[in-house]
């Protein structure tokens, strides 16, 4: 499964597959954001057959665009809640593996 994900991340973040390692991030590595990323998921849990795609929840994982982001800094200078909101987590190709593997979304723990 190691090579078919490497090969779908490859193409899909146009980078050279020999250039890829476990624990590269999807944004952090690949420069993927927003839109990019989301459409990015979706591929993913599509090509591999991923049976439970509503479990993944892209605030977690996709890093917002726009001037919403902008409001939710400044939020979060006072209030707990929306710095929590903030938080993200890059996923790894190491767990888009596991992911694939198992043919369902689980949850990054970084």
């Amino acid at each position: 499964m190691e090579k078919e994900v490497i090969k779908f991340v490859s193409q899909s973040a146009g980078v050279e597959e020999d250039k890829i390692k476990h624990s590269d991030t999807i944004e952090g590595s690949f420069g993927l954001g927003g839109l990019d990323t989301i459409s990015f998921y979706e591929d993913f849990f599509e090509t591999f057959k991923i049976t439970n795609s509503q479990d993944f929840n892209i605030e977690l994982y996709c890093a917002n665009e726009g001037i919403g982001n902008v409001a939710l800094l400044i939020k979060a200078i006072f209030s707990k809640h929306a710095r929590k909101k903030l938080k993200k987590y890059d996923v790894t190709i190491k767990h888009l593996i596991k992911v694939a593997e198992l043919k369902k979304w689980i949850d990054f723990k970084p």
